[in-house]
């Protein structure tokens, strides 16, 4: 790619964290780019229809506008995460999520689409040392900013966040709107609700643990990410519900008690989240594998 002395990248947001293996993201479309490090473990991307294998020292650059999902594949993996921008946009953000889950779907209006030198949707990949490599602590610096209470803290983060983009895929201002501890809140529930992917315990004596009450968490999750966490746990149960029905000799009642549901209240769920049944999933899908 040409024009890397026109880039001028505005970060959106900045976050980093542990999956276990198993672990799987719902379907999301983002309305802007995100950079994702993977330094431990190992992930997969799919990206419509084709996948990304990621292990630790693979970096990517998920694009707006494209359907994808996330799988933690041999764990524990450990992801850093930038959203941003490849220039600067002055526009004042709307507060809405940069990410949209499955079934909805961002209108095309609300995209963060590159500049004509960057490509049409290009996905950038590249690989680091995830020991020795400076591009770690660049972005370990980055998120560690970016959640500072100092406005000059977040301002250099466009400078680390270029100097990493650089190190990887190029060839050999504003005040800041501060801190939003609502996001911490949002990213703690987020991190409880993968710990009930398999069904261990209930999301309403779970996440009051964090000291606010059931509703309040509520409000503070579906501000951040578009959708309630029961809808969003409901979504990574049910895209880990056809992770384990793929699997030779998996029942429909073990994978749904796997997941911590009563069978039949599993199969109405699953056919309201695919459109069809477990056991239509399931033969479909040892077919294509024959």
């Amino acid at each position: 790619m040409d024009g890397w002395d026109r880039i001028n990248p505005q970060v959106h947001e900045a976050w980093h964290g542990r999956w276990k293996q198993g672990l799987v993201e719902p379907l999301r479309t983002l309305r802007d780019h995100e950079l994702v490090l993977f330094t431990e473990g190992e992930c997969e991307v799919e990206m419509e229809g084709r996948k990304w294998s990621c292990p630790a020292g693979m970096a990517l650059v998920v694009p707006p506008g494209m359907l994808h999902i996330s799988r933690a594949v041999r764990g524990p993996a450990y992801r850093y995460c930038v959203h941003f921008d490849w220039t600067w946009n002055r526009r004042p953000r709307s507060g809405r999520p940069w990410w949209v889950y499955w079934p909805a779907e961002p209108k095309q209006k609300t995209l963060h689409n590159p500049p004509a030198f960057i490509g049409e949707r290009p996905i950038f990949h590249g690989l680091f040392d995830p020991v020795h490599s400076p591009v770690v602590a660049l972005v370990q610096t980055l998120c560690h900013r970016w959640n500072s209470d100092h406005a000059a803290d977040r301002h250099s983060c466009r400078a680390l966040l270029l100097e990493a983009l650089i190190r990887l895929f190029a060839p050999a201002g504003e005040e800041s709107r501060g801190r939003n501890e609502g996001d911490d809140l949002a990213f703690q529930v987020r991190g409880l609700l993968h710990g009930l992917q398999d069904g261990c315990g209930s999301i309403i004596q779970t996440l009051p643990r964090l000291g606010y009450s059931y509703e309040h968490l509520c409000r503070v999750f579906t501000k951040k990410f578009g959708i309630s966490p029961l809808r969003y746990l409901t979504y990574q149960r049910m895209e880990r519900a056809k992770q384990l029905l793929r699997e030779p000799g998996r029942t429909i009642a073990a994978v749904a008690g796997e997941l911590g549901y009563e069978n039949g209240y599993f199969i109405r769920s699953f056919r309201r989240y695919t459109g069809i049944t477990p056991g239509e999933y399931a033969r479909r899908e040892r077919h294509r594998a024959e």
